[in-house]
């Protein structure tokens, strides 16, 4: 039994909603490998068939359902047959849809209102430990340290992954925890909880609703994986 369009279609729609409940991007590998797992257990293809077909079922996706978030490709280079440079690691490849990028733009106009709504707490210096060591940060980095470090009632944190968020993370929690703050890593899984956190607590919840009542009850420091939320 093969794959019909039909199938194929489904296939689609149920690997990018398994994607984007775990991530916000992921690489084209990562897609070919969520769409062999929705391969229904009926289908009898050829191995190497089945694979060239997922790998066209894929570029067919990234082009159609997907944006690429991936760096401009650079006139004069040799290019793969996916048309991106055969210089460009696959590591470096960043995919999205629509509808997660609307989201972001949401949350960026609630947090920017939410910022406004508190001006004149974004001012107030908050003297830095020196126990924790931030050396080795991007520029974008250490702004995001800093901010996640102030007293603003809320501070959101956006970027694709392997962009450093968790690496800016790392020392503003212990600078944090220095402070004698508390903080709580939140995100979607246990894991990604872990991975914003050096040690517990770590809360397994969706930011857009529990986080948030979280940081409105406590008053503590709410860590998310793309929202860093929190007060005094």
């Amino acid at each position: 039994m093969g794959i019909d369009p039909e199938t194929a279609a489904a296939m689609v729609d149920q690997a990018l909603v398994s994607l984007a409940e775990r991530q916000s991007t992921w690489r084209p590998a990562e897609l070919v490998r969520e769409l062999a797992r929705q391969v229904p257990t009926e289908v009898t293809v050829d191995p190497d068939q089945l694979t060239g077909f997922l790998q066209r079922l894929a570029d067919d996706t990234t082009v159609t359902r997907c944006v690429d978030l991936s760096s401009p490709v650079p006139a004069g280079v040799e290019l793969r047959r996916d048309g991106r440079p055969v210089t460009e690691a696959a590591i470096h490849r960043a995919l999205t849809t629509q509808a997660i990028l609307d989201e972001e733009e949401r949350l960026m106009e609630w947090a920017h209102e939410r910022r406004r709504a508190h001006d004149q707490v974004l001012d107030v210096p908050v003297q830095r430990t020196g126990i924790v060591d931030h050396h080795g940060l991007s520029r974008s980095q250490v702004e995001a340290y800093t901010a996640v470090c102030g007293l603003a009632p809320l501070e959101l944190i956006v970027g694709p992954a392997g962009t450093g968020k968790t690496t800016a993370l790392a020392p503003a929690v212990g600078e944090l925890q220095a402070q004698g703050r508390t903080v709580f890593g939140v995100a979607s899984t246990a894991v990604a909880a872990k991975s914003s956190l050096p040690k517990p607590p770590w809360v397994p919840m969706r930011w857009t609703s529990s986080s948030t009542n979280m940081h409105r009850a406590t008053g503590h420091r709410v860590l998310s994986m793309t929202c860093l939320a929190g007060r005094r």
